[in-house]
């Protein structure tokens, strides 16, 4: 199996399980199909934080966040 240079598993925050991460623009981003569902949805506090965070960093944030 061919390793990606650009893809990493790691644990992602939003997801709350281990998945594969893909370097785009340079920042790290979840490749897990239900990510852009649980960041519109859950209402945890921390994904408010997160969220903001990702504004901040002008990443696009999900329509409904």
């Amino acid at each position: 199996m061919k390793k990606e240079k650009e893809l990493k598993f790691s644990w992602c925050p939003v997801c709350m399980v281990h998945t594969y991460h893909k370097k785009e623009r340079g920042k790290w981003r979840c490749t897990d199909w239900n990510h852009e569902d649980f960041l519109r949805f859950r209402t945890d506090p921390w994904i408010e934080e997160y969220r903001k965070s990702q504004s901040v960093l002008g990443m696009p944030v999900p329509k409904g966040a």
